[in-house]
């Protein structure tokens, strides 16, 4: 007599329920990919609101001082070129490369954020990098902009604050916001090669 293997079949264990349920694997992916979109589309929605609404009262008189233009010539790193018209420089020969918009807390070359100027950036530079006051107000002020902004310190400003943009300079004794703002409304975004 010929035996038949017999086929043993384990119980299906029934599928989970209660927390167990939302603790498997497939529920979490699905939990984080919700949280991961929602992230993205708060910071969307965010960015969009502030570039629609962008802080500044254009009934404010531009105090700025206007510079004639000295170019838009691209130079290798450490190359000679004419003096800038202006301290800091609103234009004039520069780097190939922009620096990333953003806070910094180690003073970059001048030719570098001349480029991000053409591109219709703000250059918000202050003389002294021990005035913790001067620099929390700037970066109050560059937090409602979510690019085409640059924090530095530049020591061999002469003046305590200095905010530039393509051929504007405005220089400041302490922060008003109110004159800060309505400058950048001006001219941010608005320089002779516009890049997002």
């Amino acid at each position: 007599m010929s035996k038949t293997p017999v086929k043993v079949y384990k119980p299906v264990p029934p599928p989970p329920t209660g927390i167990r349920r939302f603790l498997s694997p497939g529920y979490l992916l699905i939990g984080a990919g919700v949280i991961i979109l929602a992230f993205i589309l708060v910071v969307i929605v965010r960015n969009t609101v502030a570039e629609q609404n962008p802080p500044g009262d254009l009934s404010i008189p531009d105090t700025s001082i206007s510079y004639p233009s000295l170019g838009q010539e691209h130079i290798a790193e450490g190359a000679q070129h004419v003096a800038y018209n202006s301290n800091p420089p609103t234009s004039g020969p520069h780097y190939v490369s922009p620096a990333p918009w953003g806070v910094y807390t180690n003073q970059l070359p001048d030719e570098t954020l001349v480029h991000n100027l053409e591109h219709g950036g703000i250059w918000l530079s202050y003389q002294d990098p021990t005035n913790q006051d001067v620099i929390n107000q700037l970066l109050d002020i560059a937090s409602k902009y979510p690019s085409h902004i640059i924090v530095e310190p530049r020591p061999q400003d002469d003046s305590p604050i200095a905010v530039a943009a393509w051929g504007h300079l405005l220089k400041m004794d302490t922060v008003n916001y109110d004159v800060i703002y309505a400058f950048i409304r001006r001219f941010r975004k608005h320089g002779p090669e516009n890049v997002d």
